[in-house]
């Protein structure tokens, strides 16, 4: 309605980008005091965190002692009264008789590589003999017996 048309579209202009650069500035204030609040509680939380800390030391340094509280009770020498003394029993159990049983190595037979070839002297004698290699000779007071 306005007569000069110019006019209103620049102070309109003039309007509009006041009101952008007030938005902006306070989103940039929101922003600036958004990121100080969080500074603060990280602060406030690194502060808790090293309470948190110390107060985890304590407790492990009061079990240490505890625990070497405890070891020195446990290193005390105790001593039995007088009274009490260490009584043989009248009769003791009868004891089985010791008898030597042969070892039985066939149920290892059947241990191995799985493969039984009937024709080799190691399957017919259990042992493999060689003319070229003679073994040593171990005097009889080296065995086991």
């Amino acid at each position: 309605q306005a007569t000069d048309k110019r006019k209103a579209l620049e102070e309109t202009m003039a309007f509009t980008t006041q009101a952008l650069a007030s938005v902006a500035y306070q989103v940039g204030s929101l922003a600036g005091h958004t990121l100080r609040m969080l500074d603060l509680q990280a602060a406030s939380l690194r502060q808790v965190e090293a309470r948190v800390n110390t107060l985890g030391q304590m407790v492990n340094m009061h079990m240490e002692k505890v625990a070497r509280r405890e070891i020195g009770t446990l290193a005390t020498v105790q001593r039995l009264p007088p009274g009490q003394k260490v009584i043989a029993p009248d009769s003791l159990p009868p004891l089985t008789p010791y008898y030597r049983r042969p070892l039985n190595f066939g149920c290892l037979d059947d241990i191995g590589h799985g493969i039984k070839d009937l024709t080799t002297q190691l399957s017919r004698t259990g042992t493999l003999s060689r003319k070229s290699i003679k073994a040593p000779a171990t005097p009889a007071s080296a065995t086991l017996g």
